[in-house]
C-alpha cells in the first residue's frame, strides 16, 4: 500500500488546475478542432460528421445556459419583490404556498422573505423549475402558522402523491395532534 506522505499526489492534483495547464488542454482543444476543420476541407471521412456532432452540442449547451440564465433572471425579480415586501411588514408568522411551472408544491412557513428564499432553493434544487405563484396567509402566531402549514400539506397530498417538493412533515402536525384532543387532520394517514 502506497501513502502519500509527502504530499506529492496533492501537489500533482494542484498543478492540474494551474493556468498553465488550463492554456495549454485549450490550445489542444483549439488544435484539435481546426484540425477537424481541415479535414473536412480534405475530405478526410467523418471529420463532418464529428464536426457536425461538437457544433449541435455546443449549441444546445449555448441554449440550456441561456435557458437557465433567462430563469434566473425571473427568480431573481421575484426574490426582489419578496425581499421589499418583507422590508414592508415586520410579520414573520404566516404560511406560503409556492406553486411551480411543472405543477409542484412547496407548503412553507416563514414570513414573505422566507417564502423568495424557498422559491429560489427549491428551483434551483429541482433543475430551475421555475415558480409562478406564492401564496401567502398571515397568521397570528408561529403556532397557528404551523398549524396551517400541516393542514395544507395534508391537502396537497403530502405523502400520498408526488405532487409536493416537501420531505417531512411540519411541526403543526403535532400541534395539531394535540390542540384536537389526540386526532389527525381529516386525509393525514396517521402513521
Amino acid at each position: 500500500m502506497h501513502i502519500d506522505s509527502d504530499g506529492e499526489f496533492w501537489e500533482f492534483i494542484a498543478a492540474l488546475a494551474s493556468p498553465e495547464i488550463a492554456i495549454i488542454a485549450v490550445c489542444t482543444v483549439a488544435v484539435a478542432y481546426l484540425g477537424l476543420i481541415l479535414g473536412e476541407e480534405l475530405g478526410v471521412p467523418g471529420a463532418s460528421d464529428i464536426l457536425d456532432g461538437i457544433n449541435e452540442s455546443f449549441n444546445q449547451i449555448s441554449q440550456n445556459i441561456s435557458n437557465n440564465i433567462d430563469k434566473i433572471k425571473k427568480n431573481i425579480k421575484t426574490l426582489l419583490v419578496v425581499a421589499a415586501l418583507s422590508v414592508m411588514t415586520n410579520k414573520n408568522s404566516g404560511t406560503y404556498v409556492i406553486e411551480y411551472e411543472s405543477g409542484h408544491v412547496y407548503v412553507g412557513k416563514g414570513g414573505y422573505l422566507r417564502a423568495g428564499v424557498s422559491a429560489l432553493y427549491h428551483s434551483a434544487i429541482h433543475g430551475f423549475d421555475e415558480p409562478v405563484s406564492i401564496l401567502y396567509m398571515p397568521a397570528s402566531d408561529d403556532r397557528e402558522a404551523f398549524i396551517n402549514e400541516y393542514i395544507l400539506m395534508v391537502d396537497y397530498g403530502f405523502h400520498q402523491t408526488d405532487v409536493l417538493y416537501n420531505q417531512i412533515w411540519s411541526p403543526g402536525r403535532a400541534y395539531y395532534y394535540v390542540d384536537s384532543g389526540g386526532s389527525y387532520y381529516p386525509g393525514d394517514p396517521g402513521w
